[in-house]
């Protein structure tokens, strides 16, 4: 199994647990909503440093700020406003 389909389940795998244990708000889809997450880190992480518009992107600027992101897109049901479930 490829790296990324590794880290797609456990990361789905998470969630779900997370989502029935109601402390993550629900997704639409699970699988996409893991994949969004590993595909999000790798891109920060290793992808655009061969990004040429990337560069000016620093390594704790990019860090901090996909750390908020992800976490903003992820709010445990107490926190969700959102009537999307």
């Amino acid at each position: 199994m490829r790296d990324g389909a590794r880290w797609s389940n456990r990361s789905g795998a998470y969630l779900a647990a997370r989502i029935a244990a109601g402390l993550l708000r629900p997704v639409p889809d699970v699988p996409v909503a893991a994949r969004f997450i590993v595909e999000t880190v790798a891109w920060f992480a290793m992808h655009r440093h061969g990004d040429p518009d990337a560069r000016m992107l620093s390594d704790d600027d990019c860090r901090r700020t996909v750390r908020h992101l992800l976490i903003a897109a992820f709010p445990t049901t107490e926190e969700s406003h959102d009537n999307d479930r």
